[in-house]
């Protein structure tokens, strides 16, 4: 059986104050549904800012002209290939040219094996933070934005027979309280092709209008991808803070923004 633990909200969804009722009860003029907030976290470190940097490079300096002395004659053996190189590298850092340097290497007496290993050998190359799903602009893929947050929205049919984007809802069930109805709904809507994390038993915020009022439950994505299984979903989008503007309605996204730190 699952065991309930209390948590709290830093801030509510909607400026109003409201009571958060467990099990679902609907009125005539307003029905309570239950939103996913599903969101895959950054997988890189944004960039640093241009102060950020400085502050590095001076810290990084600063330790530099604390520390002592690299002792060569521990890790390299006299006149190997890589006490070589590190000569070679360490001239050129002290601002000797390449020709300087190959002049000074070629006055040493060489005493290397054949089988001795190049540590200096092994050049790597990073991985750009500019994935070929940014390149394509491919909303749908997880692979893109990533050092920043994404959050799923989908596109329904609001009443009015119109297509809006929003955050992934539906309906309570009668006698069933809001984490009941969010992995419900994260089964029916977004497929079973999802490992996820579920953050806590209570709402993060809510939104009202005169249709309904929709209560949040917040879900970190671990794994999958959404295979739309409910046909109200017509399409769907991964996104950050910034490009949610463009998707949601001025109302909706200037309340999402009240969540979505937390």
């Amino acid at each position: 059986m699952f065991k309930a633990s209390r948590t709290f909200s830093a801030r509510p969804f909607s400026l109003k104050k409201s009571i958060v009722r467990t099990y679902a009860t609907e009125s005539p003029s307003n029905k309570i549904s239950c939103g996913l907030v599903l969101v895959r976290i950054p997988q890189i470190t944004r960039d640093p800012t241009p102060f950020e940097k400085k502050f590095w490079e001076y810290s990084a300096k600063k330790a530099e002209d604390a520390s002592l002395p690299f002792a060569t004659e521990i890790y390299f053996k006299k006149g190997s290939l890589n006490e070589r190189k590190w000569n070679e590298r360490q001239a050129l850092l002290g601002g000797a040219t390449p020709e300087e340097v190959s002049a000074e290497a070629s006055e040493e007496v060489p005493n290397e094996t054949t089988d001795e290993k190049d540590i200096f050998s092994s050049e790597y190359s990073a991985n750009s933070r500019i994935t070929e799903a940014d390149l394509k602009k491919d909303y749908k893929s997880l692979e893109r934005s990533l050092e920043n947050h994404l959050y799923l929205i989908v596109k329904t049919k609001n009443p009015k027979g119109e297509s809006v984007w929003e955050f992934p809802s539906g309906s309570l069930k009668e006698g069933e309280n809001l984490y009941q109805s969010s992995r419900r709904e994260l089964d029916e809507r977004l497929g079973t092709n999802l490992d996820y994390w579920q953050v806590g038993i209570s709402p993060i915020g809510h939104f009202v209008n005169q249709a309904k009022t929709v209560f949040f439950m917040k879900t970190i994505l671990l794994g999958g991808q959404v295979e739309p299984a409910s046909p109200e979903i017509t399409d769907f989008a991964w996104l950050n803070l910034h490009e949610l503007e463009n998707y949601l309605t001025p109302e909706y996204y200037e309340n999402a923004k009240e969540i979505l730190s937390l």
